[in-house]
């Protein structure tokens, strides 16, 4: 009878090479797993901040109105944002303006609450030429603290 000494090395090396293969797959599908749910959290934190932002805005509801004399001046707008710039308070409207014309004029911001009742105003000078656009932030006295339903209007200086 023929004796193999090597046959139960051979079968364990088989089997290790096979649970290590396996393992590799499992670790492998492991992080593939991971990976995809890392990604599922991520857009689902991504809709979840989109929508406070969201939330925020609508929740605010102000306008912003430009007066028909700057309009004619060549002065347009787009977006707006109130930021908290002083004591916690959010006293800063940033607001996307874009010139039609070369621009040179002191602007006037006056705020609006929903009853009709100015509660604060800023002045500020802008000189821009034809065609350029930015951010412009006009930041109202720290005691101020814009409130949903607020009206902005921005007219010229006197």
């Amino acid at each position: 009878m023929i004796k193999f000494s090597y046959a139960p090395s051979i079968g364990v090396a088989v089997f290790i090479s096979l649970a290590s293969l396996s393992c590799n797959r499992v670790s492998e599908t492991g992080k593939e797993v991971i990976n995809k749910t890392g990604e599922t959290v991520g857009k689902g934190v991504s809709e979840f901040a989109k929508g406070v932002e969201e939330g925020v805005n609508k929740s605010y509801e102000c306008k912003l109105e430009v007066s028909e004399q700057l309009s004619n001046l060549g002065l347009r707008t787009s977006k707006f944002r109130i930021n908290k710039i002083t004591n916690n308070n959010k006293n800063t409207l940033s607001v996307y303006c874009m010139f039609v014309f070369d621009f040179k004029q002191n602007l006037l911001v006056k705020i609006i609450d929903s009853n009709g009742n100015e509660y604060g105003r800023v002045k500020q000078s802008i000189e821009m030429l034809k065609g350029e656009a930015q951010f412009f932030d006009f930041i109202f006295d720290d005691k101020v603290d814009i409130e949903d339903k607020s009206t902005f209007i921005i007219d010229l200086a006197n």
